[in-house]
């Protein structure tokens, strides 16, 4: 298929937003929300394929990619004054700016404002390890609290002659009867 049967597909299956300026692709769409076209036996997102119409992408360079600029809401949008041509750094920091990185348990503990202890999870009491996790301040002193309480507990017990002394005489009475 060229690309001017592509363009016309594409501009049968397109509703334009007046408020935002999108070029909605209203063929289509994946579960992640972007619009594909089947050219021949290939299947392309449309704004990549837009992106190579209208911005010179190369379809063949993996390396470059086709990114909607921030202030497009819609991932179905092919407009190309909505588009860029960028790489996976960019793609990374728009995700990171709109909020969009994480995926399963990172993305939802994200969301999360309290610990499972019911301890807000913000300002002094929110502490972010070198891993990224959200953790919460008041449980983890009180988790490293306890934690030195068994400890010292076990030391007393373990290097304490004198309890170690008592053990063996009440070994040894049990022993009499």
């Amino acid at each position: 298929m060229d690309l001017n049967q592509a363009l016309f597909r594409l501009k049968k299956r397109t509703k334009i937003d007046e408020t935002t300026g999108c070029w909605l692709y209203t063929g289509s769409l994946g579960g992640d929300g972007y619009g594909h076209i089947n050219l021949g036996n290939y299947k392309i997102r449309v704004h990549r394929l837009s992106a190579h119409i209208y911005l010179k992408l190369n379809l063949n360079d993996r390396t470059q990619m086709a990114l909607h600029k921030l202030n497009c809401p819609n991932r179905n949008c092919w407009n190309p004054d909505h588009i860029y041509i960028g790489d996976y750094i960019d793609n990374i920091r728009d995700a990171k700016i709109l909020g969009r990185t994480g995926r399963g348990q990172a993305k939802t503990n994200k969301l999360k404002t309290h610990c499972l202890n019911g301890h807000l999870l913000s300002g002094d009491n929110l502490y972010i390890p070198t891993d990224g996790r959200r953790r919460c301040r008041a449980c983890r002193i009180d988790s490293s609290r306890e934690s030195n309480q068994k400890r010292t507990k076990f030391k007393k017990q373990k290097f304490n002659p004198t309890s170690k002394q008592q053990q063996e005489k009440n070994n040894e009475s049990n022993h009499q009867l």
